[in-house]
This record gives structure tokens, sequence and C-alpha cells, in this order.
């Protein structure tokens, strides 16, 4: 009981910093909120709702232990903001994402206490928000200009980096950009198609609009303006076999156009370790790379960074959209391959996908590319094993923004 009561204690007092005003006039918010293991926040005025979903790894060992794995730990949370659901994923470990932003709030992950070993029930966690400029709700709102200025004032923050010797600096500050923007929950993807362009992707109204940003100059780095997007997309839709949940998400950009679609690979047999990799064959363009371990488990390697479904939106029809031509096995090689019902029943996961409604629509002729990647083979363990949907778009610009 003593152990029940405390927890709760922890739940219940909260720091708290109100709304404060700043010097102009303008309402600044400030708030650091521990919550505990399944519980909800709901913050005043209802401005948003938090809840700690799960915690998805720790990897620190508690101070008596002699190791030291720093704070390696990541946990899920469900935000709630003006009727839009969220459910990102926080970590504390170096190089992975401690913060979103969500409509002009930034949610940063500080501490998860206590140290393993400890019940699920005694874990709680401390997020600081605070106001901030959202890029991505200012293209959701169409004020591209104030986005623009928004990286802007980004860029020309101090930072702590240390750039590789063997990296060019420009490349490394893009890469870091881009990062960034992904971080603003209303951005789908953002992704370098040049060292003068990005492209960022993200929903407005249940409907995905692409921009490209122009990089002015290098040193130091400075944005033009939004235009809009020429060139292709391909949607990635990873669904798991077993369970046949649509799992996670990524759009990839290429500058330019086709006539055909093609898929080629360079594929290197698992006598231990081998991989698969898959080439957009017009472009020449590596659009997938998974390593293959024996009596192991590999990893997708390219693309990084896949968006969970929840960060798009569904659609309410209950119809079943296929494509007119069916689809086509990309990556075939040695080994098993699941029946081709199986493969349906894992398509019908993707249906709710707006954005897939969307790519199936603006190329109705053309087959669905599918792959399906085994990680880990030998005896295998069929709950590693993804199917891949792989769709195609093209964009002409219409419009300077």
């Amino acid at each position: 009981m003593k152990k029940f009561f405390y927890f709760i204690s922890a739940v219940t007092f909260l720091t708290v910093s109100l709304p404060v005003h700043a010097d102009d006039g303008n309402a600044k918010y400030s708030d650091t909120i521990t919550i505990g293991y399944r519980q909800e926040y709901l913050a005043p005025d209802d401005a948003f709702s938090l809840q700690f979903d799960s915690l998805l790894r720790d990897w620190r060992v508690p101070k008596s232990s002699p190791e030291d794995y720093g704070k390696n730990v990541k946990v899920r949370v469900s935000l709630g903001i003006n009727g839009q659901n969220y459910q990102p994923v926080l970590s504390l470990f170096n190089g992975e994402q401690r913060y979103v932003i969500a409509q002009g709030l930034r949610f940063e992950l500080l501490a998860v206490d206590p140290l393993p070993p400890a019940e699920p029930a005694d874990y709680r966690i401390k997020i600081a928000v605070q106001e901030c400029e959202d890029v991505g709700q200012y293209l959701v709102d169409g004020k591209f200009e104030e986005a623009r200025e928004a990286i802007d004032n980004w860029l020309k923050e101090p930072k702590d980096w240390v750039i590789p010797a063997n990296v060019l600096i420009p490349v490394y500050v893009l890469e870091k950009l881009t990062g960034w923007l992904e971080y603003h929950l209303a951005v789908s993807d953002a992704q370098v198609l040049s060292q003068s362009e990005i492209i960022i992707s993200y929903s407005n109204q249940d409907k995905y609009e692409y921009k490209a940003l122009d990089i002015l100059s290098d040193f130091p780095m400075q944005t033009g303006v939004f235009h809009d997007f020429d060139g292709t997309s391909l949607l990635l839709l990873q669904v798991d076999y077993t369970s046949n949940r649509l799992e996670a998400v990524k759009d990839l950009f290429f500058p330019g156009q086709s006539d055909e679609f093609s898929v080629t690979d360079d594929y290197k047999s698992p006598g231990d370790f081998g991989y698969q990799k898959l080439f957009y064959k017009e472009f020449e363009q590596l659009f997938f790379y998974g390593t293959i371990v024996w009596m192991g488990c590999g990893e997708i390697l390219y693309p990084k960074n896949w968006n969970i479904p929840q960060e798009y939106p569904l659609t309410a029809q209950l119809d079943i959209v296929v494509p007119k031509n069916g689809f086509e096995w990309a990556g075939v090689k040695e080994g098993w391959q699941p029946p081709s019902e199986d493969m349906k029943s894992a398509w019908l996961s993707v249906m709710p996908s707006v954005l897939a409604r969307e790519f199936i629509a603006a190329n109705p002729e053309e087959k669905v590319k599918v792959y399906f990647y085994r990680p880990s083979v030998g005896v295998g363990d069929p709950g590693d094993w993804k199917w891949i949907f792989i769709l195609r778009n093209q964009f002409s610009p219409t419009t300077i923004a």
C-alpha cells in the first residue's frame, strides 16, 4: 500500500509554470509535467492532453552496477491538441528524437524514473512543454514566408555539432535540417533532393501537399522560396507479416519523371550475413537496403526514420481499392515466397491510408510493386518478416508559393 500511495503522489504533484507574458505582451506557455505510467494529464484550459502510453526500451542499469549504458531509454506518449491525436516516440539517447513540435508547442523528454529494474506502474516521465515556432503548422496554414523565416532562424541558432572531417559542412547541415523538420508532427517527411533543394511533405485537411524549398547559400546557409515539387515520389508501406498490421510508412523523393517504373536489385546470399538492395532502375537510385542474417535477424538500413501510420490520415470509407492491373513481385530471390493470397490479406491493412489511395488514383494503370523482406533466415522467425508495398506518384509544378 505504501508503494501504491507513493506512485499516486508522484503523479498528482506536478511541477507547473503557468502561462506568463513576455515584454511584448505575447503569452508564452511554459510547463514541466511529471506523469506516471498509463496516466493522463490535461493541461489548463484544455490546451492539450498527454498520456504516458508505454516504455518501449530501457537499456539503463541500476546505479550499483559496474556497467554504465547512459540514458538509452525510449517512451511512447499520446498527445491530443485541438482535436488532433498523435503518438510520438521520445528518447533520452543521444542522436535519437528527444522532442516533438505540435501546433506551436514543443514537448521534450527530460527524464525517466526510476532506474531499472522496476515494475511498469512505478515508471514516471518528466516532459518540458513550451511555445515555439511551428514550421509544420505554418505550412498547413499556408504561411510559407513565416515557415521560411522560422527555418532561417533555426539555422542561425548556435549549434554544438561536431562535424566529421570527411563530411562536407553543407551536406551535414542539410541532413540536420531535414531531421529537425521531421520533429514537427505536421510534417510527414523531409528529404534533401540536392544541395540546393529540400522537399517537405505535410498533411493539409486530409490531403497531402509537397513543397520544395530552395537553398540559396552554404555559408551561412540561407533559404529561398517555397514552390511546388517537380519530380517523383515513392511511397513505401511496411506491413507486419504475422499480424497484417500496417506499422510504418516512408515517402521518398526523386528529381525528374519517368514513363516506366522498374525495380532492379543487388543481392548477397546470407551464408552468414547477406543483404538485398532495391533500385529505381530508370533513375538508378537506391530506395531500399535491408540486411539478412542466417540464424539471426537483419535490419533495414535504408530508408531510415520510417513514420508511424498514425501520422497519416485514414479514410472512413469501407470500400476495398486494389490496383487495376494487380501486383508485381520485386526482389524475389532464393527461399520461400509467401502465397499471393497472403499478400492480398496484407494489402487490406493499407486500404484505410488516404495517401495510398491518392497514389493509386494518380497511376491507375500501374501495378503495385511488392517486396517480401525476410531479415531472418535459416530457422527464421516470421515475427521479423515484413511486406513492403511500393507505390509511385509523379508531380508537376502548378503554382509558386
